[in-house]
């Protein structure tokens, strides 16, 4: 009996919530916010990298997550059930993320 060689296919994710990084009012945590832009981490960049390298696709959630976060005027805890993990909406927004990936 011979093996085959079953493919295996491999797709790298930069992790989309984390901490809140837009500038708010703490004393006002309801209050909407203006557009904000985000500044890419080195670790989203290390990721890309490393997918080139090692030849897989590289699903970079992150920028998509925090470019929505920054423009969508929402309050600081609208996304966010704690510091790092999002709420039912954080979660809606990051299964659209992926959908729309998968789509293409």
């Amino acid at each position: 009996m011979t093996q085959k060689q079953i493919g295996c296919e491999i797709l790298l994710m930069s992790g989309p919530p984390g901490k809140d990084w837009r500038k708010h009012d703490d004393k006002n945590l309801d209050a909407a916010l203006p557009a904000q832009t985000w500044t890419p981490d080195l670790f989203v960049g290390r990721l890309r990298k490393l997918s080139e390298e090692l030849h897989v696709e590289f699903l970079d959630t992150a920028t998509f997550w925090h470019n929505y976060l920054g423009q969508s005027g929402k309050p600081w805890q609208w996304f966010q059930r704690d510091a790092v993990h999002g709420n039912d909406r954080g979660k809606q927004i990051v299964g659209r993320i992926v959908e729309a990936y998968f789509r293409l």
